[in-house]
Formats: C-alpha cells, structure tokens, sequence
C-alpha cells in the first residue's frame, strides 16, 4: 500500500468506525493535515503516516501547529507503526488521539 492508498484507508476507517464524513486532502501543499474529518459540524484534522519507524514528537507538533493556526480543537494523529516515548507524553497534554497500526488493526476488526 503506497502512503496515499493508506491516506484513503485511513478516511474510510474513520467514516465506519467513528461515522465522520471525511475529505482527503491533496497529496501535497497539504498545510500538516491528510484529512479534514467532520463530526456533526465539528472539524477535526487528521494527520496520516505510513511508515516503518516510529514517529516522534516533532511531528505530532506539526499537527498541533496547523490545528492551532486553523482554531481545530480536536485532531487525530494515524500511523500504520508506532510512536516514540515523547511523542506519547507529549500527545496526552493536547486534544489529539493516537492510533497506532495495532490499535488501528484492532479497531478495524471490532
């Protein structure tokens, strides 16, 4: 699965699992999120990694960034791998959900 195929997987699952009405955003230029969500009317910005290692902290800030720069309150950070220590702890003082690629496996088969 190619980065973006999992970007669109990624839309889907939040469409069955959470009923969230979902636009992937372009390939590039993409302002820190891969997918705009809606709940209701609330907006929520989702950032999507398909990598082999863990991503860190730096990267879930860039998601917090453009939450903040756009007044998003609520965001989601997706990975088909894991996350670093930092990253974790940094997450839990802001309103982003992690999903690891166990959690998302999990969710998925629920």
């Amino acid at each position: 699965m190619t980065p973006r195929d999992f970007e669109f997987y990624v839309a889907a699952f939040l469409q069955i699992t959470r009923e969230f009405k979902t636009q992937v955003t372009q390939a590039s230029k993409d302002g820190g999120k891969d997918i705009i969500a809606y709940d209701g009317k609330e907006k929520i910005y989702v950032e999507v990694k398909h990598w082999k290692g863990n991503v860190g902290r730096p990267a879930i800030q860039k998601l917090e960034g453009a939450m903040s720069a756009d007044r998003v309150k609520r965001g989601y950070f997706i990975t088909s791998s894991g996350f670093t220590k930092d990253a974790l702890a940094y997450a839990n003082k802001t309103n982003i959900t992690l999903i690891d690629g166990n959690e998302l496996i999990r969710q998925m088969h629920s």
